[in-house]
C-alpha cells in the first residue's frame, strides 16, 4: 500500500505529465497559427518591450519540422 507521500509523489509526476502535454499543445498551436498567418500574407501582432509590433508575413519564419510534429 501507497503511503501519503508515495501517493502526493506520484500524483505530483502525472500533474507534471499533463502541465508538459498541455505546454506542448499549446506551443504547437501558436505555430501552426502563425505559419496560417504566413501563407495567407496575413501580419500578426505582438506585445514587445511594452509596444504593440506589427510583424509583416514575410517576416514570420516557416515552421520547423519539430513544430510540426
Amino acid at each position: 500500500m501507497e503511503s501519503d507521500s508515495e501517493s502526493r509523489s506520484v500524483k505530483k509526476v502525472e500533474q507534471d505529465d499533463v502541465l508538459r502535454k498541455i505546454d506542448i499543445g499549446v506551443r504547437r498551436g501558436v505555430a501552426r497559427a502563425l505559419e496560417e498567418h504566413r501563407r495567407a500574407g496575413r501580419s500578426i501582432v505582438v506585445w514587445k518591450d511594452g509596444k504593440i509590433i506589427w510583424i509583416p508575413p514575410e517576416q514570420i519564419p516557416p515552421l520547423t519540422e519539430e513544430e510540426i510534429g
